[in-house]
C-alpha cells in the first residue's frame, strides 16, 4: 500500500494555496503552525521526499544559503540526500531567522514525527485535497477509512480485510513519487 494525494502533484500546490488563506494552523489539540511555516513545511517536505520524523528533525544548521544545498539526515541508515534549491534555501533560512532560530535548532514547530502525521492529516481533511491509499497489487485507489477486501493468495493461505490507513502514516505522504495523477474512485 502507498499513501498518496488526489492529484499527486497538483495536490500538494493546492495544500500550498490553502494554506496561505490562513493565519494559523491548528492541526492537534494544543499545536499550531503559521501559513508560513505550514507553506515552507510542505514545500521542503514534498522537494525532499521526506518522511515524517525527517522533517521534524530538520534544523537550521541543514541549510546553506550560500549554495542553495539543503541537506536532509535520513532515517533508517541511509545517507543523506541533498536538495539544491536555492530559493527555498534563502525562503528556509529567512523563516530560521524571523524565528530567532539557529544552528542547531529546529527549523519547523513539529516535536516528532507524530505532529507531522497530524499535521498532514489535518491538511488531508480540511484543505479539500484528500490522501489516498494505494493498493500496490491492484492498482485502486482507497479513502483512509475504507475496507480492502480480503484476498486469496497462494494455496490455502488467504489475506483478510482491514482499514485502507491501517498502520500506515498521514507524512508519508511527501515521500510518494508521482507519474501520474491520482484521481478519487
Amino acid at each position: 500500500r502507498k499513501v498518496s494525494i488526489i492529484g499527486g502533484d497538483s495536490g500538494f500546490s493546492k495544500w500550498i494555496q490553502w494554506v496561505k488563506t490562513k493565519n494559523n494552523i491548528k492541526y492537534a489539540q494544543g499545536k499550531s503552525v503559521s501559513s508560513k511555516e505550514a507553506e515552507l513545511a510542505i514545500k521542503l517536505a514534498v522537494e525532499g521526499k521526506v518522511r515524517p520524523g525527517e522533517l521534524s528533525n530538520m534544523t537550521v544548521n541543514n541549510i546553506n544559503i550560500n549554495t542553495g544545498e539543503i541537506t536532509t539526515l535520513r532515517q533508517k541508515n541511509e545517507p543523506p540526500t541533498y536538495i539544491n534549491n536555492q530559493k527555498l534555501a534563502q525562503e528556509l533560512y529567512s523563516f530560521a531567522q524571523n524565528k530567532k532560530r539557529a544552528g542547531g535548532d529546529k527549523l519547523f514547530s513539529f516535536k516528532n514525527a507524530t505532529d507531522v502525521n497530524a499535521f498532514a492529516k489535518y491538511l488531508a481533511k480540511n484543505s479539500g485535497t484528500d490522501v489516498r491509499v494505494e493498493h500496490r497489487i491492484t492498482g485502486k485507489d482507497y479513502a483512509w477509512e475504507d475496507i480492502i477486501p480480503g484476498e486469496t493468495k497462494v494455496g490455502n493461505v488467504s489475506i483478510p480485510p482491514k482499514k485502507a490507513g491501517a498502520n500506515l502514516q498521514y507524512g508519508r505522504v511527501f515521500r510518494a513519487m508521482y507519474e501520474g495523477q491520482l484521481t478519487p474512485s
